[in-house]
């Protein structure tokens, strides 16, 4: 197991390395919605994060031990379905879990 910091560290940079590669998602809606459910499960939680909304046909959504939050959003998708998948992995990132996908 890694210490926290160098979990950190590499999660930052997984992090960087994947807003480089993927386009982040431009509509307002989906990326309020997201920061919403974030903001509820950092209440629980507790600490700072990063969310970004990435464009890309399947939905997925991670959480790294440093705060970062990427959500996979297919624009028009129902929120129902998307809140269910974030809520997991806030969850798990949570409970310390690293890197967790759906």
């Amino acid at each position: 197991m890694l210490p926290d910091s160098q979990g950190a560290l590499m999660g930052d940079q997984a992090f960087v390395n994947v807003k480089q590669k993927l386009p982040l998602e431009n509509d307002r809606g989906a990326n309020a919605y997201v920061e919403c459910v974030a903001e509820a499960n950092e209440r629980e939680v507790g600490g700072q994060r990063e969310v970004a909304v990435f464009q890309q046909n399947s939905l997925n959504a991670f959480a790294l031990p440093d705060g970062e939050i990427g959500v996979a959003y297919r624009h028009g998708q129902n929120p129902r379905q998307s809140a269910s998948t974030r809520g997991g992995s806030g969850g798990r990132r949570g409970a310390r879990a690293g890197v967790a996908y759906e």
